[in-house]
């Protein structure tokens, strides 16, 4: 095939003239693939009459999807196992599979489907199961076992006024780049707390540490072994909840305001808001601050916090 192209020669040369220019594009070293860029690049050698070193062909496979930010072509994915001992330093795993065993379900098969490292350790693990009960056919579903997290509800009181100090952080599995909730955080292994999420800010504003043995727990007044279960349908998650109660003047409940409005616009999305605490149900969706809140006021009015207050 032969094309012929009429370019006009005022963008590359001072004179303005016409010259046309013929490709022949039955050479072999043209294939068909070629697109709309590496055309016009062989048009503009051949008018330059310059040999190009090389004009590389466009990719064969064009449905290849975009490459996520963070991920790692090289580094491939885990494959799914049976061999469940990736899993036997998971304390979440071996509680879980316990307490399993002590029901009347009968575990055929586990495989693993995927492991979420954290720190040293593993922090999610995605599982497949077959499972029996009594005389009923095996089914098999999924669960997700995940460490054990904790809320901590700080109610600060000025005189006969009660207010709430919440986070707002980013949450993309909710969509919300400033979602309003309790200070959250995590146990390690041997049960001790983690710093919470917004732990850094929250220790400047309160001027003190937050330590587990510092905390109410909420959840052990209620009698709640494992804690609030936000999802056990397909998730082992629980989440203890704590209370921290402090009584400030009314000077420092002003400091507290004034420094938490700096915050309306954090850089890096972690702030602290303090609202009352009759809002909280009408400020934010999140489970484990409502859960916290209904807690609070029911052991409140049951005479169980009487001593902390």
């Amino acid at each position: 095939i032969i094309i012929i192209i009429i370019i006009n020669h005022h963008l590359i040369f001072p004179s303005h003239h016409h010259q046309a220019v013929m490709l022949n594009f039955n050479s072999n070293k043209v294939k068909t693939t070629w697109n709309a860029q590496h055309i016009t690049e062989a048009l503009i050698y051949a008018t330059l009459n310059i040999k190009p070193e090389r004009i590389k062909e466009p990719a064969t496979n064009t449905s290849q999807a975009p490459k996520l930010l963070g991920s790692d072509s090289k580094k491939k994915k885990p494959k799914p196992t049976k061999n469940t001992r990736v899993l036997s330093p998971f304390r979440p795993f071996l509680e879980w599979k316990e307490r399993l065993e002590a029901t009347q379900f009968n575990l055929q098969e586990i495989t693993v489907l995927s492991v979420d490292p954290y720190r040293s350790g593993v922090g999610m693990a995605n599982l497949e199961l077959r499972v029996s009960s009594g005389t009923r056919q095996p089914v098999t579903t999924h669960v997700m076992l995940k460490t054990h997290t904790v809320g901590v509800l700080i109610v600060l009181y000025c005189e006969a006024e009660e207010y709430v100090l919440l986070s707002r952080c980013p949450r993309l599995a909710v969509a919300s780049s400033s979602f309003l909730e309790i200070p959250s955080g995590c146990l390690d292994p041997s049960g001790q707390l983690l710093r919470l999420g917004i732990g850094t800010e929250l220790e400047n504003l309160l001027q003190m540490q937050l330590q587990l043995d510092s905390l109410v727990s909420l959840t052990e007044l209620a009698n709640y072994n494992l804690g609030v279960l936000p999802s056990p349908s397909f998730s082992n998650e629980y989440i203890s909840l704590y209370l921290y109660a402090k009584t400030i003047s009314r000077d420092t409940l002003q400091q507290y305001l004034f420094t938490t409005s700096l915050w309306d616009e954090p850089d890096d999305g972690l702030a602290l808001t303090l609202v009352p605490l009759s809002d909280i149900w009408t400020r934010t969706a999140d489970a484990k601050s409502l859960a916290a809140l209904v807690l609070f006021e029911n052991l409140k009015a049951s005479g169980q916090l009487f001593h902390c207050l």
